[in-house]
Parts: C-alpha cells; sequence; structure tokens
C-alpha cells in the first residue's frame, strides 16, 4: 500500500496538466530524449566547426643509435652517439578546408536532420 501522504500530488484538486508536467520531468525516457537533442544541437556546431580552418603546432626530439657488429672499427660509446645524434624539430600546420568533396556540408545538413528527427520523436514520446 502506497504511503498516501508522501504522494506527490497531494491536494484532490488537481488537473491533468499538472500531473504532465510532473510526469515530464520524472520519466527517464524523456529526459533520455531531452539530452539526446542538448547533444544533437552540439554536434550541429562541431560539424560547423569544420568549415574553420585550423592551425596546429607540434615539436619533436629525436635521437639515433646504431652498433656496428665487426670488431675492426672504432665505435662511439652509446651516451657519445645520444649526444651527437642529437635532433629537434618545430613544426606549424595550417589547414584551409577550401574543397573537401563536400563532406563538411553533408555532415552539417546530417547534424540538422538528426536534431529535427530526435525532436519530433520527443514530441512523440510526449503525446
Amino acid at each position: 500500500m502506497p504511503d498516501l501522504n508522501n504522494m506527490l500530488i497531494s491536494d484532490i484538486s488537481y488537473n491533468s496538466d499538472s500531473i504532465f508536467n510532473i510526469a515530464s520531468q520524472i520519466l527517464p525516457r524523456l529526459k533520455a530524449i531531452e539530452y539526446e537533442l542538448i547533444a544533437s544541437k552540439k554536434q550541429i556546431s562541431a560539424a560547423r566547426g569544420s568549415i574553420s580552418p585550423n592551425i596546429s603546432v607540434g615539436g619533436a626530439i629525436y635521437t639515433g643509435y646504431y652498433k656496428i657488429l665487426t670488431d675492426t672499427i672504432e665505435q662511439a660509446s652509446l651516451s657519445s652517439q645520444l649526444k651527437n645524434n642529437n635532433s629537434q624539430a618545430i613544426y606549424l600546420s595550417l589547414n584551409i578546408p577550401i574543397f573537401n568533396n563536400y563532406t563538411t556540408g553533408r555532415n552539417i545538413r546530417n547534424a540538422k536532420i538528426h536534431k529535427n528527427d530526435v525532436a519530433l520523436r520527443l514530441e512523440l514520446e510526449k503525446k
């Protein structure tokens, strides 16, 4: 038997709108679809972000070591080889998406279609 004192709707005069409002805040299916709608809006923003150019900066430090298997040739020690063969590199990369086979536009359109699909599913679930 449920505890009638701890009911969400305690007064006798209730209407269907208040029940629907409480249910729309509690039901996990509606919450999941609402979160999916928020995520689909973020996906549209992410798809639009691929239109703009991007810059990458990086660096590398590397060294080389080799060992000769014959005993006749004088070979430098490991520490001197690592010190002498040490190399550094810094790079800067600029990527400008001028023509990428229309994939960016297609991804934006697909993200908008997915958002509309999720919004319609939310309305259908509410009904």
